[in-house]
């Protein structure tokens, strides 16, 4: 067989080329429609982050952090949604409609005022826009790298993706410096400076003519103007860019998985049994209906067609060496597949697609417990982004002292740190499974916050003692923060990409996107978090606050290692998908058994092995559809 690897895993000297390859342009529009994502999200949170004291006169970190609330619960519901979304109106609307939605976001705050409590309300009430765009783009645009990588390669395209993201963030932090330096002036509300003997003039020294001059103490006498302005005049030009890439270059990718298994990327077989597999694989989607405009205009005939030329072609018959050579595998594989994943759903909706939105979110929440675990580690990672981009980034500006490009450079320490090791892991978690980057990165980054508390906290007397001078305690605690910084980007990077190829491993082919978005959804809450771990530090102390979340984040590390079983994988190996080289075969999903009961038409699946029962139109073992269909579910990849 060249197109069709056989069961029992040899070794191929010679096959079609890796998904990716034979869709890098679509990949590189993708991956630089991800970059424009984080890039606007970088320049609007850092924008909202300073301004709330220095133009707007927020003065508890509460009150600085809130507009990660609205943020954190528009991206957490559209990332709930987008999974049902995108497989039935296609990746390509969904990322469309989210750019839409997101240059709402910098309207708003260009319409508002410049200051008192309207402005700042507007500034946090466009967080909610800026959430939605997350939520929408960025999930459709990993949806779209992992349809163009294949399903080998789930962990490796989620890396990719979120690697793009992060880079951009960091990179945008320094544009963003740029412009802050560019664009925002200062001067004293009334005129004439601070008054005589105040702690604002002691710690100001009368200065107020940059946004580096500002102080907590002399919140609401020293103000800037600009914030508002110029980073949202270039973040509506990235957005529109993103909107014309969507629109015009991107294609869309939904299809792409199912032509890729059915043999359109080179594999063998005659051209009866190819129109075959692919009409089956393309009636087979579940939740677009044919007839749509997202099916190609010869979806229909290629069905009728394939079928006739599988008939006609074999007399009636014969059939395909492919297909005889790939049944007798199969059958003789029958007993050693992997039975280690114990929650594989036996209900004909899930399986089929005809799941309700309600039934997919407690299945993927609560009802699986891989799933579950998956989510909690999720919640925990963004907690601990929420905690990076809200709290720590204020306590470092306004309670240490640190100056803009100290804290840019703390920040764009942490999210390049936390993008390059993404890639890194997903390609490490396609080999080595989901359970262990998932529990390092928690118990990684719980010992980063640690590093923040006790080596930047408590004004340096646990980590250096006391008797250094100002300057040298503050490069001390600039430097914990950015050893933080890197560690919590690093550990913190170990679990992000692995979140959405695990919750694929745990899903039926027709369930994954709205798993994935499910486990989205719970990570993205997981920035609200920022808010209540902003007023204790209001309440008792900054250091009390990253102590508590890291003893969080110890539990959340044991529950993932005591409850996450880990699942067999969709596909090849990274090796064996992009090389082509390493000839690397894992057991077959354990959702392979149970598409197959549906895409031949199975009745039921047996509870005591997992696997089909009878077929309910009486196929035969030998018959020409039932083995193109169980083909076409064994290489679904999940």
């Amino acid at each position: 067989m060249s197109g069709i690897w056989r069961s029992r895993g040899r070794r191929r000297s010679k096959g079609p080329a890796a998904p990716w390859r034979r869709h890098l342009p679509q990949l590189i529009v993708a991956s630089l429609v991800t970059a424009i994502i984080g890039a606007t999200l970088q320049l609007q949170k850092l924008a909202s982050l300073d301004s709330a004291g220095r133009q707007y006169a927020r003065e508890s970190y509460a009150d600085k952090s809130a507009f990660l609330v609205p943020f954190a619960l528009s991206k957490a519901v559209c990332n709930l949604l987008v999974g049902g979304l995108a497989d039935r109106f296609g990746r390509k609307r969904v990322a469309v409609a989210g750019f839409g939605v997101g240059i709402l976001a910098p309207i708003i705050v260009l319409g508002a005022p410049t200051r008192g409590e309207r402005g700042w309300s507007a500034v946090v009430f466009s967080s909610l826009f800026l959430g939605a765009n997350q939520g929408l783009t960025w999930t459709a645009m990993i949806l779209t790298t992992m349809d163009l990588c294949g399903p080998a390669a789930r962990g490796f395209a989620s890396g990719l993706s979120e690697t793009i993201g992060y880079t951009a963030i960091a990179v945008f932090a320094n544009v963003y410096g740029s412009i802050e330096r560019d664009a925002v002036t200062c001067a004293w509300s009334n005129g004439s400076g601070p008054a005589p003997g105040s702690e604002c003039l002691a710690r100001s020294g009368g200065k107020c003519a940059s946004s580096d001059d500002w102080k907590s103490q002399c919140l609401g006498e020293c103000v800037c103007e600009g914030y508002t302005r110029e980073p949202f005049h270039a973040q509506i030009a990235l957005l529109l860019v993103g909107l014309a890439a969507c629109a015009f270059v991107l294609r869309e990718s939904l299809f792409v998985a199912e032509r890729e298994r059915v043999g359109g990327g080179g594999g063998g077989g005659d051209a009866g049994t190819k129109g075959l597999m692919s009409g089956i694989a393309m009636s087979d989607l579940r939740g677009v209906r044919r007839g749509t405009p997202l099916f190609d205009d010869d979806d229909d005939e290629r069905i009728g067609a394939g079928r006739k030329k599988r008939t006609d072609g074999a007399g009636g018959g014969g059939g395909s060496d492919d297909l005889d050579g790939y049944a007798a595998d199969t059958n003789a594989a029958e007993d050693g597949r992997d039975d280690r994943v114990d929650d594989v759903p036996t209900d004909r909706a899930t399986l089929t697609g005809e799941e309700s939105a309600w039934a997919g979110f407690v299945r993927t929440s609560f009802a699986n417990k891989s799933l579950a675990v998956v989510c909690l580690a999720g919640f925990c990672a963004n907690f601990e982004t929420g905690l990076a981009w809200g709290l720590m980034a204020t306590w470092a500006r306004d309670a240490m002292g640190l100056g803009g490009r100290e804290r840019d450079f703390f920040t764009a320490c942490y999210s390049f740190v936390k993008g390059l090791s993404q890639l890194l892991a997903g390609i490490m978690s396609d080999r080595i499974g989901r359970k262990a980057p998932m529990c390092l990165g928690l118990l990684g980054g719980a010992a980063a916050l640690l590093v923040a508390a006790v080596g930047a906290g408590w004004r340096g007397r646990v980590s250096v003692g006391v008797g250094v001078s100002p300057d040298e305690l503050k490069q001390l605690q600039f430097g914990y923060l950015v050893l933080s910084g890197v560690l919590l980007g690093f550990f913190t990077g170990l679990m992000y990409p692995v979140l959405a190829a695990a919750a694929a491993d745990h899903s039926p082919r027709s369930g994954f996107a709205a798993s994935v978005g499910t486990v989205r959804f719970w990570r993205d809450v997981g920035y609200a978090m920022g808010l209540p771990v902003a007023a204790l530090a209001d309440a008792s102390s900054t250091e009390t606050a990253l102590v508590f979340v890291a003893c969080l984040m110890l539990v959340a590390g044991a529950a993932v290692f005591f409850g996450y079983v880990e699942a067999s994988f969709g596909g090849e190996r990274f090796g064996a998908s992009f090389g082509g080289t390493y000839g690397v075969r894992t057991r077959e999903p354990a959702y392979s058994r149970v598409d197959e009961a549906v895409t031949t038409g199975t009745n039921a699946v047996d509870d005591r092995t997992g696997r089909p029962g009878s077929p309910a139109g009486g196929f035969e073992s030998g018959d020409r559809h039932s083995v193109a269909r169980r083909t076409s579910a064994n290489y679904s990849g999940t």
